[in-house]
């Protein structure tokens, strides 16, 4: 799987290194010595290094700018690729890094919750990999953790991605729509961490206009007055890294945790309504018939009509004065600010990368020495309250 990027050259193509810049030297005997600096080399691509070299004694200098290249020349696909710049600094909600997919030319939303869909196919058909592994919930046909809160890798733990649109490679099929090829962060010679913590809360923000709340102010009179219920969403976590053995094993960690409170508000639609309740006729005699005569002054949105006409089909309903107070106010109380459910999500990711390289002479046609990187094993944990649909 081509889920890391490659240098190609006129000498050798070096192939599974790791997303980032590299230095590469070529030297020869009789020739003079080639040096490159900041040669970027993205996930899933090749990078086209073309080597001159000339006669020894004379010196060549290549200047190289850590910009990926505009254009690919040496692949058929339609890719796009999100860097770690990207991730960092573009603005999100919810911290799920597969998002930024839809930053790519022929990406659509497919639906409110959060799918997304390739030149016009389901978003149920795409495929979803993390460093060569499958990263797709197999029940729904989704990204693991789906689309809602919970999510399996911490954006904090992405290096960079690639979005393959289409014509890609046979090597990752599984797919009719599109392709997200990830690769995670690695540990280094020195250790690094970062932290972060977001907090959005309205305590800081106006009021939403069509937030009202009735409150009673005497039996069976009801007054709406503005409310500003508790709308709180935390996101926080950090990540670390460093060697295990210089040069040979890394270790890589990162948390990530959501936690929100913003509640559900239900009101009447009708802000007067509980005041449209007609005492009169609810409270006169069972099967009484009543009239503006018998009751006097209509309320606005009863059910009698207008001040001078008179219901034939509206008769007493023979209930108390209690009774009626009662109703009113158990309506009451199910409007307002409702009790929802708190949401938790975490996502714990830990990595461990180990690479080897065997130092030896080269010399042309013999090809470039590299190391040779060693499949990295990641252990992934999601937390028991991500309700993610899948058991695991």
């Amino acid at each position: 799987m081509s889920y890391r990027g490659g240098i190609l050259s006129k000498f050798a193509p070096i192939a599974n290194l790791p997303p980032g810049n590299y230095s590469v030297s070529v030297n020869a005997s009789g020739f003079a010595p080639y040096n490159a600096d900041k040669v970027v080399v993205e996930v899933g691509r090749e990078t086209s290094l073309d080597v001159g070299v000339g006669l020894q004694g004379s010196t060549n200098t290549v200047q190289v700018t850590a910009e990926a290249p505009v254009i690919n020349t040496t692949q058929q696909d339609f890719s796009s690729n999100v860097n770690q710049t990207t991730i960092n600094e573009s603005p999100i909600n919810g911290r799920r890094w597969s998002n930024f997919a839809i930053l790519t030319p022929g990406a659509v939303p497919d639906g409110t919750f959060g799918l997304i869909s390739f030149r016009g196919i389901s978003g149920l058909l795409n495929n979803n990999t993390v460093d060569g592994g499958d990263n797709n919930q197999a029940f729904f046909a989704e990204e693991r953790g789906r689309t809602r809160i919970p999510y399996v890798i911490s954006q904090a733990s992405i290096r960079e991605f690639q979005v393959n649109t289409s014509s890609y490679s046979a090597e990752y099929g599984r797919s009719a729509g599109g392709v997200t090829n990830a690769v995670t962060k690695s540990g280094t010679n020195q250790f690094h961490g970062s932290g972060f913590l977001y907090d959005r809360n309205n305590k800081w923000g106006t009021r939403n206009p069509l937030a009202f709340n009735s409150v009673q102010t005497s039996p069976g009179v009801f007054d709406n007055v503005p409310i500003k219920p508790v709308d709180v969403r935390y996101q926080f976590g950090g990540t670390i890294g460093g060697p295990i053995k210089k040069d040979k094993a890394f270790f890589f960690f990162s948390y990530d945790q959501q936690r929100r409170n913003f509640p559900g508000l239900s009101r009447f639609t009708q802000a007067n309504f509980l005041n449209t309740a007609d005492t009169c006729l609810l409270t006169t005699a069972l099967g009484t018939q009543t009239s503006n005569a018998l009751c006097p002054g209509l309320v606005t949105g009863s059910s009698r009509g207008t001040p001078a006409a008179t219901n034939a089909l509206t008769t007493g309903k023979g209930l108390t004065a209690a009774q009626v107070n009662t109703a009113l106010g158990f309506l009451n109380s199910i409007s307002g600010t409702q009790k929802a459910a708190k949401g938790v999500s975490r996502a714990n990711t830990i990595s461990t990368r180990g690479s080897a390289a065997q130092r030896r002479k080269a010399s042309p046609p013999q090809p470039m020495n590299r190391p040779q990187a060693i499949s990295p094993a990641t252990i992934r944990r999601n937390s028991p309250l991500a309700a993610s649909g899948e058991k695991r």
